[in-house]
């Protein structure tokens, strides 16, 4: 069973997968991803991901007057050079230039 991104964001925890078949893994606590143990780097994607499109969103917004180290620290995206290369990989552009383009 693969826990979807909606479900991530509804707390994705044993509770709500012991309806699929699967056995439900212990409930660790009441953070969005316990209980999954062993998916933990399918989390982390998703959680990459969604940090990386907010900074975009914020970096992109009109009127935007944000660095891009201030864009990475407010979506908690602390170590700037792993912000910068995965957002390049992401957008295939940095996210200065991404910030300076035309709307």
């Amino acid at each position: 069973m693969v826990c979807r991104p909606g479900r991530i964001r509804t707390r994705c925890t044993g509770a709500g997968l012991a309806g699929h078949g699967s056995r439900a893994p212990a409930r660790t606590g009441s953070h969005p991803a316990a209980g999954l143990r062993g998916r933990g780097r399918v989390v982390q994607r998703y959680v990459r991901r969604r940090r990386l499109e907010e900074a975009a969103r914020a970096l992109a917004a009109p009127g935007a007057r944000l660095s891009v180290s201030e864009a990475a620290a407010r979506r908690h995206l602390t170590d700037s050079s792993h912000f910068i290369r995965a957002f390049e990989k992401r957008y295939g552009t940095t996210p200065a230039r991404f910030a300076r383009r035309p709307a």
